[in-house]
């Protein structure tokens, strides 16, 4: 009876919101699956009632002002990201600075009046670093430093509004650009030194504490209630690597997490499953392997294999790239300077 329902009304509940989306039709079609679901959920509140045509209409009205407005708040969030992400990699560029004063002029406002005062002086009002100790009584060298830490805090601030781009939140873009039809996560199944493998449960569940940390970064990147419903839908899949083994992964953007932990035969596996229309991002830190004794990783072989073909792209990121605490960048490179001693 449901099927028969939705079947007669659905004409009427496209329509509808294809007018409110300015005919963006796969918007439309996202507006007509929420409507009935909410319909679907009140069924029992809704029984004998007669003008249901009316109450689908106003149901599929709300819902496509409300997809809309989501839409433009994900759109700007793109546009500071790609802004920022200009203004990072390419200081002597002309980002849209249009769009980036509103992002910028928010995390400002969170910084403390001295922070703001000396990002304003060296980099609105070019002054140098002497004249900048000078006026905070400070010596040109403690002025330096007084600077580094205060772009330290903006940088932290502009972290959190999601404007570091990651390769989750390349993928959701594309995805919200219609560039893919979906995004596959992925990650090796090896424990950083515990053992899971007695967990009870189903192999999602068993599997799903290696998965956690791509669901977290969903979970920030996409509106609430989304990445349960792409989830749902198949348009979002995150699986371990040992599942991608003799599939084509085409129209997609597939992203390979915690390479250092893939042999070099998995991860040869995965490179070669790209597909038509497909982007590959593949993430490591080749100081956090944590295969067992004796397995090699295959990020190690990355930059001899790949550096010279031009379709690929190769970018090292150092502690100065970490947007978690402030103290973890120091951590980082403690750990690295231990490292290379320990080399010597």
């Amino acid at each position: 009876a449901f099927a028969e329902l939705a079947r007669r009304h659905l004409d009427l509940v496209y329509s509808a919101a294809l007018r409110q989306v300015n005919g963006d039709a796969h918007l439309a079609q996202e507006v007509a699956q929420s409507v009935f679901a909410d319909l679907a959920r009140k069924a029992a509140s809704l029984v004998g009632r007669q003008a249901l045509a009316g109450w689908l209409y106003t149901g599929a009205h709300y819902a496509a002002a409300k997809a809309v407005r989501t839409e433009q708040r994900r759109h700007t969030r793109e546009q500071e990201a790609h802004a920022m992400q200009e203004l990072l990699h390419d200081p002597g560029s002309n980002p849209d600075w249009e769009t980036l004063r509103p992002v910028l002029d928010t995390a400002m406002h969170e910084l403390n009046e001295a922070d703001r005062e000396v990002i304003l002086l060296r980099y609105f009002e070019n002054r140098p670093h002497a004249d900048i100790g000078e006026q905070f009584g400070l010596s040109e060298n403690a002025a330096r430093m007084r600077v580094e830490r205060a772009l330290e805090k903006l940088r932290t601030v502009l972290s959190r509004r999601g404007v570091t781009t990651t390769a989750v939140a390349l993928a959701a873009a594309a995805l919200s650009r219609k560039e893919v039809n979906r995004i596959i996560l992925t990650r090796p199944a090896v424990e950083a030194g515990e053992k899971l493998g007695f967990l009870p449960g189903d192999l999602k569940e068993k599997v799903d504490p290696y998965l956690r940390p791509l669901y977290d970064a969903l979970q920030e990147l996409l509106e609430n209630g989304m990445t349960e419903k792409y989830l749902e839908r198949g348009t979002i899949e995150v699986a371990p690597l040992a599942y991608m083994r003799g599939r084509t992964l085409a129209d997609a953007f597939v992203i390979l997490d915690e390479a250092q932990n893939a042999t070099p035969e998995q991860l040869k596996m995965f490179l070669t499953r790209l597909g038509a229309n497909a982007k590959m991002v593949v993430t490591g830190d080749d100081t956090q392997i944590d295969l067992p004794r004796g397995m090699r990783s295959g990020i190690h072989d990355v930059e001899r294999l790949f550096a010279e073909i031009d379709d690929i792209g190769i970018v090292r990121l150092d502690e100065n790239d970490v947007v978690r605490h402030p103290l973890v960048g120091r951590l980082v490179a403690a750990y690295a300077r231990v490292s290379r001693e320990r080399d010597a």
